[in-house]
């Protein structure tokens, strides 16, 4: 026989054990979604805490304990995370396209004092306006939606989503707008409503001049944020329309004259002055001055005593500080010779 042949029977032989054992091997079955069986250290633990009896099988007692710490696990998931997938296809199911947006709410604000807080304010508005006849009650509301704090508990965010049965409901609900709520003025809006704050120039100006200033009306006005290049020319094109201009102060540097970056417009009255406030700029700021011709003088302190005791004053001697000998050694000398008498010479007979 040669190499060639002996390397083949070889083979042959080799496949023909291989066959037989993969018969011989039984398949196994892995059941995937079983949880991970424990290992052999475990095992030894929960014997000994008498949790799984010999056979490895889980005592009543064990299955209770873990069934109670599942559902702790569970409520701390839904009170960090939010209810589940379930309750919240129940809450799609109650939206309406009647709802609408509260904001400013109190942090201690719950969904039960908001609905309260409904029901009052708009039996009060049905009372005022008797032409509107419908009655809202809390049968009305559908859902209220009001996201709380992940940092602080039992807390809101400040704000909630409200959904009714129908629009009168909600036109009901919007007329409590700018009402007072645990301290707060809320902010109610539709929830179709997605326009912000009105522009400035849309307010009345007069509203204008009483949020700018915070000082009562008087014929000085306070100009600030005003550019370095700013002159008064430029301050009296701008208010002299409003009327009389008495005098106009801009602060300036000494070196090179420009503007400090504000300034003061003096008129001859309050009217003038608070028509004047009324043409905003939109970068300026606006202010009521001081006038300067109410002002008072304050009155004059108490006289201070001239006396000769109340000028000196005692000072702190420590005796610690005293140099022994020191009053004698300053002390001024005298002359040891006779003085010559200077008085009258009386006689008696």
């Amino acid at each position: 026989m040669s190499a060639s042949e002996e390397e083949i029977e070889k083979r042959t032989v080799k496949e023909e054990t291989k066959k037989k054992d993969s018969e011989n091997e039984e398949e196994i079955e892995i059941d995937v979604s079983k949880p991970v069986p424990p290992s052999k250290k475990l095992m030894r633990k929960l014997r000994k805490a008498g949790k799984i009896d010999k056979e490895g099988n889980w005592t009543p007692e064990a299955l209770e304990e873990a069934k109670k710490k599942e559902e702790k696990r569970l409520k701390k998931i839904d009170v960090k995370y939010g209810s589940g997938a379930g309750e919240e296809e129940k809450e799609e199911s109650k939206r309406s396209p009647w709802g609408v947006w509260i904001g400013n709410l109190s942090f201690l604000t719950s969904p039960a004092i908001l609905k309260e807080f409904l029901v009052r304010e708009t039996k009060e508005t049905v009372e005022e306006n008797e032409e509107n006849p419908f009655q809202f009650t809390s049968e009305n509301i559908k859902r209220i939606h009001m996201p709380m704090s992940k940092e602080h508990r039992n807390q809101n965010k400040g704000f909630a989503y409200i959904d009714f049965d129908s629009e009168e409901a909600l036109r009901a609900a919007l007329q409590c707008t700018e009402r007072p709520l645990n301290g707060r003025n809320v902010l109610i809006k539709s929830s179709n409503d997605y326009q912000g704050r009105p522009p400035k120039s849309a307010m009345p100006s007069k509203t204008i001049a009483r949020q700018q200033s915070r000082n009562p009306p008087s014929p000085v006005i306070f100009v600030g944020n005003l550019p370095f290049d700013a002159t008064e020319d430029l301050l009296r094109e701008h208010f002299g329309q409003a009327g009389g201009i008495r005098r106009v102060r801009l602060m300036t540097f000494e070196d090179s004259g420009k503007c400090k970056g504000f300034g003061f417009v003096d008129f001859h009255d309050v009217e003038t002055s608070m028509k004047a406030m009324a043409r905003s700029h939109e970068s300026w700021r606006l202010e009521y001055g001081e006038d300067r011709s109410k002002r008072t003088r304050k009155a004059p302190d108490s006289v201070a005593r001239t006396d000769d005791h109340s000028a000196k004053r005692r000072k702190n001697v420590d005796a610690r500080d005293i140099r022994p000998g020191a009053s004698l050694a300053n002390a001024p000398r005298g002359s040891m010779g006779i003085k010559e008498s200077t008085g009258k010479k009386i006689t008696f007979d």
